[in-house]
């Protein structure tokens, strides 16, 4: 009945983080994303504490420390002038300080941890139609294929992009702000199998 349990729908950080999560679970999941290729330029910069604290439950926090570099202070600043100085260095955590580090380095990183996890990242497939009922998703691609998911999940930026995508009823395109399209269950009744 079901191709996966979760089709999640974009290979950047939030995406990658949640399937290689997912997958260290045991939870069938499948990724997909309408970029031949994972992002070779950068649309941010900085890991925070919280994060690396998360991301460490999947063993990527060390490994985004090594390629990164530790920022205890943090400055805003207006040319030479500093206009809010930030410091991280008494957060009590293992992790205090900000880490400068390319995105397209946190998406590399994650993205050879799904897969030594057994994930991969399905590419270039990009998103045309979702559709919910009762029982899960039907999401159809601009390839033709289809892929039948208990749930569905996507960043922002793609629910975002596809308002105008068609869904079977009002509760998915009400859902879309979300970025998650729940089917019957919850997330604690998808089968643990490791």
């Amino acid at each position: 009945m079901y191709d996966t349990d979760v089709l999640v729908i974009g290979a950047g950080p939030t995406g990658l983080t949640l399937a290689a999560s997912l997958v260290k679970r045991g939870i069938a999941t499948t990724v997909v994303d309408r970029q031949a290729a994972g992002a070779n330029t950068s649309r941010a910069a900085v890991v925070n504490a919280r994060s690396l604290e998360v991301l460490e439950g999947l063993d990527v926090a060390r490994r985004l420390v090594k390629e990164g570099v530790a920022a205890p202070v943090f400055s805003i600043r207006d040319r030479g002038r500093t206009l809010i100085p930030i410091d991280f260095s008494g957060l009590p955590t293992k992790y205090p300080y900000s880490l400068m580090v390319p995105q397209s380095t946190t998406e590399r990183l994650l993205l050879e941890r799904l897969e030594e996890l057994g994930g991969a990242v399905m590419r270039p497939k990009t998103v045309t139609a979702i559709v919910q009922d009762p029982d899960g998703v039907t999401a159809t691609f601009d390839d033709g294929g289809v892929i039948r998911a208990r749930y569905a999940v996507a960043p922002t930026a793609f629910a975002a992009s596809s308002a105008n995508t068609p869904t079977s009823d009002s509760r998915a395109a009400h859902t879309r702000s979300r970025s998650c399209w729940p089917t019957s269950g919850s997330p604690e009744m998808l089968p643990q199998t490791k």
